[in-house]
């Protein structure tokens, strides 16, 4: 009637474990993919609002920054410190010209 309330043996949890990898796989594999389009729109869409309007620096600047910080995200999630270091220069340089 009810279920013993006996631990289970480690290579029992560590197996069932093992199998939630492929599952993780699939969900930064999918968020890496939405982060990229939507970091690649912001960037474009910036890019193009400055070059129409350069006086919109404020607009600019949040498009940047959600640019940089959906990059960032990507660059951690599928371990390029190179791609996460470069996007945080980028959003350094992006404050940088909005301060001064």
């Amino acid at each position: 009637m009810f279920r013993s309330l006996t631990f289970f043996p480690l290579p029992y949890l560590l197996a069932s474990m093992a199998r939630l990898r492929p599952l993780r796989d699939f969900v930064v594999q999918r968020a890496s993919t939405v982060l990229s389009a939507s970091g690649a729109l912001c960037g474009m869409t910036g890019t193009a609002l400055l070059s129409a309007h350069p006086g919109q620096t404020t607009a600019v600047f949040a498009l940047y920054s959600g640019s940089a910080a959906a990059w960032m995200t990507v660059g951690y999630l599928t371990r390029q410190r190179w791609l996460l270091a470069s996007n945080i220069a980028y959003l350094m340089l992006a404050l940088k010209g909005l301060m001064f």
